[in-house]
């Protein structure tokens, strides 16, 4: 088994394998001279944006 550091996703690749994964960009994100705060507030509001829009559930990393 592998060793992913997220354990939800190691056990979506052991259950589905390579075959049940898509990567894509969804978004991209153009960010400069800011907080590692607000930009850490950012990508977590992203990253529920784009769970809510695709369907997608809980990555907790």
């Amino acid at each position: 088994m592998g060793s992913h550091r997220n354990k939800a996703m190691q056990a979506a690749w052991a259950t589905h394998s390579e075959a049940g994964f898509a990567y894509a960009v969804a978004e991209v994100l153009e960010v400069k001279d800011v907080s590692p705060y607000i930009l850490d507030r950012l990508l977590k509001e992203r990253l529920a944006h784009w769970q809510k829009e695709l369907g997608a559930g809980s990555v907790v990393l």
